[in-house]
């Protein structure tokens, strides 16, 4: 607690999970720091509050940017008070995603990018993977090139901790460019949501995301917004969004 790691670089190879990994960090900042090539999180926070990240850059790693939170003995922890500015993301390995974001409450994600590039399908899945958030805002956040969908939101029983169940957050002036870019899935678009329940239809999980002024911009598959297992509980609200028709020529549609 009370440090911070500033202008240096993590350079993995293979057998090296993750580059610098903080566990129940507080008042920590991390400036202009490069983890690159790490099978697992270049950046893996678990259990933290009052971390500051900026000008940060991961590539070629599993997941660049972790805060999934939930892991073994640390079960019901989560992150609180994450300030994220100006981090990008490059090129995550094929099943990977630029930010992994669960288990965290009362945080936000400023001008930070997720890119992919190369080879079309060797690409990521996921520019911001989501999922049991509470609070959280992601401003001018952009993504370019991913492999399924931009922005993936996520929840069912099985994500929830003791205190955060379900998705609640905001995506502000965000922006997405050549989404579902590995083609013929032709489902996932820019903004894809899933909600999961457990057997029996119980509602112990919510999905409830408010999108204001977002652009797109050439969506590879058909789909721009797309959502799978709706339910009562499952709301994604759109406010003055732009949606523009992707290179094929198919009409961009909204599910």
């Amino acid at each position: 607690t009370y440090c911070s790691f500033k202008d240096f670089h993590l350079l993995g190879s293979s057998n090296c999970d993750n580059g610098l990994r903080i566990l129940a960090g507080s008042e920590i900042q991390i400036e202009r720091v490069f983890c690159q090539q790490f099978d697992d999180s270049g950046f893996l926070l678990e259990r933290c509050f009052m971390i500051t990240m900026e000008q940060c850059r991961a590539k070629s790693c599993l997941t660049n940017f972790n805060f999934a939170a939930k892991a073994g003995v640390d079960a019901e922890g989560y992150n609180t008070s994450i300030d994220c500015r100006n981090c990008y993301s490059l090129d995550p390995k094929i099943n990977g995603q630029g930010f992994y974001i669960n288990d965290m409450s009362y945080s936000a994600f400023t001008a930070c990018g997720s890119d992919m590039s190369g080879t079309v399908s060797n690409r990521g899945r996921y520019g911001y993977r989501i999922g049991n958030v509470s609070s959280v805002a992601f401003n001018g956040c952009g993504a370019e090139g991913s492999g399924y969908s931009s922005f993936y939101f996520e929840a069912s029983a099985a994500l929830n901790t003791g205190i955060i169940a379900g998705v609640k957050c905001s995506l502000n002036d965000c922006f997405s460019v050549g989404a579902d870019a590995r083609g013929g899935v032709g489902t996932f678009g820019s903004i894809y949501s899933s909600l999961s329940e457990e057997t029996g239809g119980a509602t112990n999980s919510t999905i409830n995301v408010s999108v204001k002024n977002f652009t797109e911009k050439d969506v590879t598959g058909s789909v721009s917004v797309a959502s799978t297992g709706r339910e009562i509980k499952h709301d994604i609200r759109l406010d003055n969004c732009s949606f523009v028709n992707n290179p094929t020529g198919n009409t961009a549609t909204l599910q």
